[in-house]
């Protein structure tokens, strides 16, 4: 989904999304996107000033990184992750499933880029057909991939004992197939 490449704004978000610890100087900026160093200079100083990017000076050099306690930016991190996962949907679109979505940092927006990525399937096919749905998905994401799966029977049982996984999942979690995670 090329959402996030229409423009400079999004062109310098999506880089910078895919190293979101890391600090840049303008120029490095521009070289990496094949953009104009004062366009993206202007941008980096309104994303600063929105609070979204964090500006440090060192030298004659300005810095520009991530503001990831940003609400916001965790949000349009969260957005960009989804746009890139929404294209690899054959994965979880299956009706053997009954529930799948993303959970931790990755749906939180405070994923950094040696962040695992999350998957929750409530199911009752066995592990090893899940694997296989995900493997395509896997290799295609360039991050490690961990999938937890829960039979119904198992879910639902962890919803009335009011488990701590469970709690810590349906508070942090983005559906993307089937039906509601919380049970009650």
């Amino acid at each position: 989904m090329n959402l996030f490449s229409e423009t400079i704004r999004w062109n310098l978000l999506s880089f910078l999304f895919k190293k979101p610890e890391a600090e840049f100087y303008v120029n490095e900026l521009a070289r990496a996107m094949n953009a104009s160093a004062s366009s993206v200079s202007i941008t980096c100083r309104e994303l600063s000033e929105n609070g979204i990017l964090n500006k440090s000076k060192k030298g004659n050099s300005l810095f520009y990184s991530l503001n990831n306690s940003n609400p916001l930016t965790k949000l349009e991190k969260s957005a960009w992750f989804l746009a890139q996962l929404l294209p690899l949907s054959k994965a979880w679109e299956n009706e053997e499933f009954q529930s799948v979505a993303l959970y931790g940092s990755y749906a939180s927006g405070e994923f950094i880029s040696k962040s695992d990525i999350d998957f929750i399937i409530i199911t009752n096919v066995p592990d090893s057909k899940v694997s296989e749905s995900f493997r395509l998905l896997k290799s295609k994401l360039r991050a490690e991939v961990n999938i937890t799966v829960f039979s119904v029977s198992s879910w639902r049982k962890m919803a009335k004992e009011g488990d701590r996984f469970y709690i810590e999942v349906i508070s942090n979690h983005i559906p993307l197939y089937g039906s509601s995670l919380v049970i009650g």
